[in-house]
């Protein structure tokens, strides 16, 4: 074994992914602890630049690329001044946009600038955007250079799927879009995997971010595609029980077939059909789980202030007062303050007439004493 062959063996590759991009590459190393999501120098397409390690160090052996040889190496691991001078390029990153786009609405270019990173030396300046038409800028580097200041400048177009994957997102299931986590390759997506799914056809439900069809609707095809070998075609007629049936729809979650015949419609589940056609065995009963909820005792719920004051309106003896003008019974608390306010006034009156009855009392003693006296009516009592 030669020296080059020693030096070869010591040799280790790693997948490291860079900013701004989906899919990583393969650096070649000699450091042989690095760990997944540590952050290393590496040598992109326009100079230095901090990039993150996906895989662990693996052998030259196991690396089955056509390109081993021209592979890039790996710099160094990124230390603190790396970190700083990332940060800087990406300050000086939002102020070269601003520029860009004062000087593409300037020149009506209809570009629509995203984001921009600078090499950790800040020589190299790398701008991305979209537009909805193909943009001749020819004339807008020579300004941008210029008042930039940057060695070597460069403008990239990028698709809506890139779009959504370098700006980001939640997705109409709650979760953060699956390009910005794990997707690192975008693959065509036709109309017919929604149709395979039995999914709305409505362009608008089943479209991402990005205006394209959502990348999930490859996730679950493939078993679609199985279990459909199952269920009958749709339109199939069946004769069981003396009758013609026709198969008009069959989910695949369910496993349910809903079959039509001239008097009636019903759904019955696959393995049923199966055997009332002699293609299946008969199909086991199932009994009907119990739910979580029914094994648990039946909650005590809190009194509310509302039912607590009902029981005790129930549970207290009922005053009826009179009904008032309107014909509406007034309530036990106003029926008795009523009552008290007309006892009292009761009381009152009945003193001022019990006063009045005495003075007419008293006039009509002083009225027989003056009769009897003076010439009254009365009898007269001899002297």
């Amino acid at each position: 074994m030669n020296d080059q062959e020693t030096i070869l063996d010591t040799i280790k590759y790693v997948a490291v992914r860079a900013p701004h991009t989906m899919k990583a590459r393969y650096y070649a190393t000699i450091i042989e602890d690095l760990r997944k999501g540590e952050a290393v120098v590496i040598e992109g397409d326009n100079g230095l630049t901090v990039g993150i390690v996906e895989s662990l160090p693996f052998e030259r052996k196991m690396y089955d690329g056509e390109e081993a040889d021209r592979i890039r190496p790996l710099v160094r691991r990124a230390d603190e001044d790396d970190i700083k001078n990332l940060e800087l390029g990406r300050k000086e990153a939002a102020l070269a946009l601003e520029v860009a786009k004062e000087e593409s609405d300037r020149l009506g270019l209809g570009m629509r600038f995203l984001d921009g990173a600078y090499d950790l030396e800040g020589r190299n300046l790398t701008l991305y955007f979209t537009s909805d038409a193909r943009v001749d800028f020819r004339e807008l580097l020579p300004i941008l250079r210029e008042r930039l200041e940057c060695a070597k400048l460069t403008l990239l177009s990028v698709a809506p799927r890139d779009k959504a994957q370098m700006i980001g997102g939640v997705g109409i299931c709650g979760l953060p879009l699956c390009c910005t986590r794990f997707l690192r390759r975008f693959e065509g997506i036709s109309i017919s995997r929604a149709k395979n799914q039995g999914l709305s056809l409505n362009t608008a439900k089943i479209s991402g971010q990005c205006g394209k069809l959502m990348c999930c609707l490859l996730f679950e095809d493939q078993l679609y595609t199985d279990a459909r070998k199952e269920f009958p075609g749709v339109g199939s007629v069946h004769r069981f029980e003396g009758k013609e049936w026709r198969v008009d729809s069959y989910n695949v979650i369910s496993r349910n077939v809903k079959v039509t015949s001239k008097e009636e419609s019903r759904v019955i589940s696959l393995e049923e059909l199966l055997y009332l056609t002699g293609k299946g065995p008969k199909p086991i009963e199932k009994k009907p789980k119990e739910r979580p909820m029914d094994l648990l005792p039946d909650p005590v719920l809190p009194v509310s202030l509302g039912e607590e004051k009902a029981q005790r309106s129930e549970r207290a003896p009922r005053k009826e007062g009179k009904p008032s003008q309107d014909g509406k019974k007034p309530r036990p608390e106003k029926a008795q303050e009523q009552q008290d306010r007309k006892g009292g006034q009761g009381n009152a009156s009945q003193g001022q007439k019990g006063q009045g009855n005495g003075r007419r009392r008293h006039r009509h003693r002083h009225h027989g004493h003056g009769g009897q006296n003076g010439g009254g009516n009365g009898p007269k009592e001899g002297r």
